[in-house]
């Protein structure tokens, strides 16, 4: 079984809290966000003497807000012994479990010490009646109780039913409800509606009492802060390393044993017996006055109750001590280690088994940080199916781009109480998934744990931010700002910022590619820079406008701060920027000191960006950037030489050939030129976005020009 659902009111800062959990759940947020909370309420649920007064949610003034503390967990994927051990509560494959504890009396009064009970949900019916149903038949279907025989005798076709099933006379609780279920069936009228509630008259034994791994499954926490020679000190039977230890010893244990120690323990038994019946027959004489009998029934235990595990683990490095011995680090590596041989020998285990981690990193360099990662994504990958891993972190090495649905994001609200977000993304194409996984190595999943990310193009904004964070100008401690390596790559990083709701700035060149900016001849050159304008218009459509906003440096970065082309093809980009912003802030020119204000103003300007009010804006001089309608700008015009010179210099690499022609290759090698010379304008006038027709004068010219070329060279 594992838990679907989890909802909580008033554990600590979890209230009116509800999550869904997957089998393999990741939770990040800020130091005391409520991340452990949930994990210690999931161990509580399952070790319900854990809980204490301490454990209630108080407000700001410091005063329990909540009658009670309840958890209440939905499972699923239940196993078939936990199906047949719990079959009262299994509704739709699944069971519905609540642990409760009053933390207020009947008075009001603060309780000292808990009581918690669980009480599982079952299926129970309201009912609607039409008019001809007479009120005191609704007043029986509805009752809780069972009627007594003189109330049955009175309704003719229940009192059928009855003699039916129950001959004897006597109705059981039991036997009430087959005989109403068949009364309502046979009396038009009455419509029964299901409904699932907690059955406050029972508790649910499957976590507590018997507290058996083969009706509710097992579940391990592993803290942080403990001291981890806590979870491996091998003497105390409620230690995590005792609990996996002792399982995989008793897994070893031979049937055959077993049932010899079962006709041993039967033995036993019968040897008691007469003891037993002494007991019974003496305690009855010693309560004949209130009128009161006992009974005693002597148990079987089973081999592993009876005869618990005893073991003890030393650790040689040289010298042979116990763990506690050994770093802190060590410990923890150990312990993940085991959980790793663990599920290697468990792998025809039929009990299900809850992981709870808390920050799994912690205690280890970060070699061994990837290590563990490792060896959980193993264990989530398992065959064994009945693993499920919950684990907070603040380390980017357990955060998976490619399954976001897994990922939750905890916060503080107002009032003090924790609130999630689950990170849900659709990442079906395989090459979005591919793209994304390859970009999202552990440094820029930093992004995950930051207040707010910026997004730049490249390494010159990179370089920009840190030289300024450098001077003193500005910081940026709680904000990731990452290079993209080019503007075609923020598509890949927008919709994981969009599914994790976290605030963000994305900063790109305009790159226009219309006049005034740019008057460019050369078609592959204009086609890029058409591209990449077209690209900065398809970001600000990605944008979530409750999220980021988009800064646009116009027309680009490279050129705001003044860096030539030269310097930058000489020296690259990195060294390139960082002698500009050098002689920008050494330099006393009137000129340098006005180019140091305007950029230090923008870097603050894009560092709060919150605080701007339009979803785009655009640098130099804080405008609203909005994007041209490519069918109103006027673009270069198509340089006809350009064209024909191309054109000339394919019929030149004919030459040889042409020489050979006869009149008739000649006349069909012009047909097939001109052909070739509609093709090719036509494919140009597609670059640049213009109508055919636009250019057909052209056509003519060129093909005129083509003419007598060929006429000149005698074909």
């Amino acid at each position: 079984m594992k838990i679907k659902h989890i909802k909580i009111q008033g554990y600590r800062s979890l209230d009116n809290f509800s999550i869904n959990l997957s089998d393999y759940t990741v939770i990040v947020g800020k130091n005391n966000a409520g991340k452990s909370n949930l994990l210690s309420a999931i161990n509580s649920f399952y070790h319900p003497k854990l809980l204490t007064i301490n454990d209630a949610t108080r407000n700001g003034l410091g005063d329990i807000i909540r009658s009670e503390i309840s958890i209440k967990l939905t499972f699923d994927k239940l196993l078939d012994s936990e199906k047949q051990n719990n079959q009262k509560y299994v509704e739709n494959n699944q069971i519905i479990v609540e642990l409760v504890a009053k933390v207020r009396d009947e008075e009001d009064k603060i309780v000292e010490k808990l009581k918690p009970e669980h009480h599982g949900y079952i299926k129970k019916y309201d009912y609607e009646f039409s008019d001809s149903i007479e009120s005191k038949i609704r007043e029986l279907v509805c009752s809780e109780t069972v009627p007594s025989q003189d109330v049955v005798r009175d309704v003719p076709i229940l009192n059928i039913i009855a003699q039916v099933e129950a001959p004897s006379g006597r109705i059981t609780k039991e036997r009430w409800n087959n005989i109403l279920t068949k009364f309502i069936d046979q009396v038009p009228g009455i419509r029964k509606i299901p409904k699932i509630v907690r059955d406050d008259d029972h508790k649910y034994q499957g976590f507590i009492g018997s507290n058996s791994a083969e009706n509710s499954g097992r579940c391990l926490f592993i803290p942080a802060i403990l001291n981890p020679s806590e979870n491996l000190d091998e003497t105390k039977q409620n230690s995590q390393i005792y609990r996996l230890v002792s399982s995989l010893m008793n897994k070893s244990i031979p049937q055959p044993l077993e049932d010899e120690f079962s006709n041993f323990v039967e033995k036993l038994n019968n040897e008691r017996d007469s003891t037993r019946q002494d007991l019974i027959d003496r305690f009855d004489e010693e309560l004949r006055v209130w009128d009161t009998k006992i009974d005693i029934t002597l148990d079987k235990p089973s081999l592993e109750n009876a005869l618990p595990v005893a073991f003890k683990i030393n650790f040689n490095d040289g010298v042979p001590t116990d763990l506690r011995h050994k770093g802190t680090g060590l410990q923890r590596y150990i312990f993940f280690k085991f959980l790793k041989i663990y599920n290697e020998l468990m792998q025809d285990s039929e009990i299900s088994l809850i992981l709870l981690f808390e920050e799994p990193e912690a205690h280890l360099h970060p070699h061994f940080q990837r290590e563990i990662a490792e060896i959980i994504e193993g264990l989530k990958s398992s065959l064994i199916h009945h693993y499920q891993i919950i684990l907070t972190t603040h380390s980017p090495q357990f955060i998976d781009v490619t399954r976001m649905e897994n990922l939750y994001r905890f916060s503080r609200l107002d009032n003090h109480c924790t609130d999630s977000e689950n990170c849900f993304l659709d990442l079906s194409n395989i090459n979005d998934k591919l793209k994304t996984a390859y970009f999202f190595n552990p440094h820029v999943r930093e992004v995950f744990f930051a207040d707010k990310v910026i997004l730049v193009e490249g390494i010159s904004e990179i370089q920009f931010f840190e030289y300024l964070k450098n001077q003193g100008v500005i910081s940026f401690s709680n904000c990731s700002i990452i290079g993209m390596g080019g503007k075609q790559n923020y598509r890949y990083f927008i919709p994981i910022l969009n599914a994790a709701k976290i605030p963000y700035c994305i900063v790109v060149d305009e790159d226009p590619y219309f006049e005034p900016h740019y008057k460019i001849k050369n078609e592959n050159s204009l086609r890029l820079k058409r591209r990449d304008y077209l690209i900065t218009k398809d970001i600000l459509n990605k944008i979530d406008s409750n999220l980021g906003k988009l800064c646009v440096i116009s027309p680009d970065f490279d050129t705001l701060i003044g860096t030539s082309k030269n310097q930058l093809s000489s020296r690259g980009k990195h060294i390139a920027t960082n002698y500009r912003l050098k002689k920008i802030y050494t330099s006393a020119l009137p000129d340098f000191s006005s180019k140091k204000n305007e950029l230090e103003t923008i870097a603050k300007k894009i560092l709060n960006f919150e605080t701007i009010s339009d979803q785009s804006i655009q640098f130099p001089g804080e405008n609203l950037w909005t994007p041209v309608d490519q069918n109103a700008v006027s673009l270069t015009e198509i340089n006809e030489k350009y064209i024909v010179t191309k054109l000339i210099g394919a019929i030149k690499n004919w030459k040889n050939s042409i020489k050979t022609f006869t009149p008739i290759q000649a006349k069909n090698f012009l047909i097939e030129l001109r052909k070739q010379t509609q093709t090719h304008l036509a494919d140009l006038s597609k670059k640049f976005r213009k109508p055919l027709d636009a250019v057909s004068e052209k056509h003519k010219s060129t093909q005129t020009k083509l003419g007598n070329f060929i006429r000149k060279k005698d074909i």
